[in-house]
């Protein structure tokens, strides 16, 4: 099955695979519901991703399913699932060196989302998605203060500041990939330590709130399971 978005483009069958968590597949998720693109979003039990994770690319997820359901091509990495979705859905610069550019700022997001921070004479500080969703109590707290110490999220938000400038958004005049990314990781640090980001920059406290009212993505915020209902130091181990 194949939907036509506006201007006539035909898109493939889309089918999402990810786990209970609210990490990487959230700026995807974000950007096929700001295209208000048709997509089935399953997400899999621990237990499902345990018994399907040898047929998995990489034995890991995100997974896109693209294309048909008896034969679909499967892609992973998240990186390249945003790449790939920005280019279908009109949500990359179409200049190669604009591009390059943007995605530096798309890269930078991921790293702060999904890398663990090693800085000599500082604590280990895990990646925002892990001390959200597999942390608490007094645990997470420490991990929340590593954080926010200057030489981590307050050097990020200075350099994604930097790197939004004047423009209401990453992408200029309109919201392009690396956007769905960055609102993602800021609004989990949001979601950690309240204001941690908006009471730095008012610059991006102001591109958050375009962000959060866009169609579409308004909506998907406001109805997804929030991040305490989402069951995961219950299902940690399969």
């Amino acid at each position: 099955t194949k939907r036509k978005m506006a201007g006539s483009q035909t898109l493939p069958a889309l089918r999402l695979l990810y786990i209970p968590v609210r990490a990487r597949a959230e700026n995807i998720r974000m950007m096929l519901h700001f295209r208000k693109v048709p997509f089935e979003d399953k997400v899999l039990s621990f237990k499902e991703l345990h018994d399907l994770q040898k047929l998995l690319p990489y034995e890991q997820l995100p997974v896109l399913e693209v294309g048909p359901s008896h034969a679909p091509v499967r892609l992973a990495q998240s990186g390249s699932i945003s790449r790939y979705l920005a280019h279908i859905l009109n949500l990359t610069p179409t200049d190669p060196l604009a591009a390059a550019v943007h995605d530096s700022i798309f890269e930078l997001a991921q790293e702060l989302t999904n890398t663990m921070s090693r800085r000599p004479g500082m604590p280990v500080v895990p990646s925002v998605s892990r001390i959200a969703n597999w942390t608490t109590g007094a645990e997470q707290e420490e991990h929340i203060s590593n954080l926010l110490a200057d030489a981590y999220l307050p050097r990020y938000v200075r350099d994604l500041t930097h790197a939004l400038g004047a423009s209401p958004f990453f992408g200029g005049n309109r919201p392009l990939y690396a956007d769905f990314a960055a609102l993602h990781v800021l609004d989990m640090c949001e979601t950690l330590r309240t204001a941690c980001v908006t009471q730095r920059s008012l610059e991006l406290a102001a591109w958050m709130v375009k962000m959060k009212n866009l169609p579409g993505v308004s909506e998907y915020l406001k109805n997804r399971p929030p991040l305490s209902q989402l069951g995961i130091h219950r299902q940690k181990k399969v």
